[in-house]
């Protein structure tokens, strides 16, 4: 497969499963044929012991090249649409501070695409409270990310190889007309590339690190 991704390819496949121009809290928006496509696509993926086994040996063969990773956890929400893998690779304590460094590597249900990025998470402990900062992303292999973004990336291409790597410059495209969780969007926002094939999370409006053209 060409490992050239055209824009208009992605924009079909989310207007067939989405209702551009159409907020989720309107009813039409449960009346659109793709919305019920799409949750079943989704109920397929997580139930198709065939589909699940591919990615369970993904998992599996994660945990095998790097057995100093303390965990290397599947995670879900009601509404992702893809299978998430959250990987912490680095984690400190100091006083009162709490910094964390997470992978994650997302695999669509919607299409053949995958993603990988970095968190850093910050949490400081004030008595019996807990403040958590917005994370910071990370985009591109650098830094403590740099091994295990390039390593993971070419396991999940072996596993999956006809999927394709969706990079931050395609994540952060708007679709025009989607709005999926209006209130996981800023002002007049539309959704984006990464909260339609992916999660809701609006991770592209992080603080960012990184290479910008990485692909």
């Amino acid at each position: 497969m060409s490992d050239i991704i055209k824009y208009a390819e992605i924009q079909g496949i989310i207007s067939k499963y989405y209702p551009l121009g159409i907020d989720r809290s309107d009813p039409k928006y449960e009346e659109y044929k793709g919305t019920s496509d799409l949750k079943t696509l989704v109920a397929e993926h997580l139930h198709n012991s065939q589909k699940r086994s591919q990615w369970d040996t993904l998992i599996n063969t994660i945990k095998a090249v790097f057995p100093e990773l303390i965990e290397v956890r599947e995670i879900r929400q009601p509404f992702d649409t893809c299978y998430s893998l959250e990987i912490p690779i680095n984690r400190r304590e100091i006083d009162n501070f709490v910094y964390e460094q997470r992978l994650y590597c997302h695999l669509s249900f919607l299409g053949k695409y995958f993603c990988l990025y970095g968190l850093d998470y910050i949490q400081v402990h004030n008595n019996e409270n807990r403040i958590q900062f917005q994370p910071v992303l990370t985009i591109s292999p650098c830094n403590n990310y740099q091994e295990y973004l390039k390593k993971i990336r070419i396991l999940t291409e072996e596993g999956f190889p006809t999927y394709r790597f969706l990079s931050f410059l395609y994540l952060r495209i708007q679709v025009d007309g989607l709005r999926i969780f209006s209130n996981l969007l800023k002002g007049n926002q539309f959704s984006n590339v990464f909260q339609a094939l992916f999660i809701p999370k609006n991770i592209t409006d992080y603080v960012r690190y990184g290479d910008m053209h990485y692909k």
